[in-house]
């Protein structure tokens, strides 16, 4: 698989996508919500993963910025 892009995080994405996971993230209990270090020691990892593209985990299609934001959330890859 060629990569696409290393788009990762929310202010690299397309209106749209953007707007997407701005509700999603809305949508999640705060005891659901991962801590801001550790989401960002996730999303570092995801920017090195060969499986990221727009933004997007192509292991399991879900946007990282999400997967990441989430404290229940694991990688498909068993990265984090």
């Amino acid at each position: 698989m060629q990569r696409v892009c290393r788009i990762c995080l929310r202010k690299d994405l397309d209106q749209q996508r953007k707007e997407s996971l701005y509700r999603a993230l809305a949508a999640l209990e705060p005891s659901a919500r991962s801590e801001e270090e550790i989401r960002e020691n996730r999303l570092e990892k995801c920017l090195k993963c060969k499986s990221l593209s727009a933004g997007t985990c192509m292991s399991c299609g879900r946007l990282v910025e999400y997967m990441a934001s989430v404290a229940a959330q694991g990688c498909p890859e068993d990265r984090w």
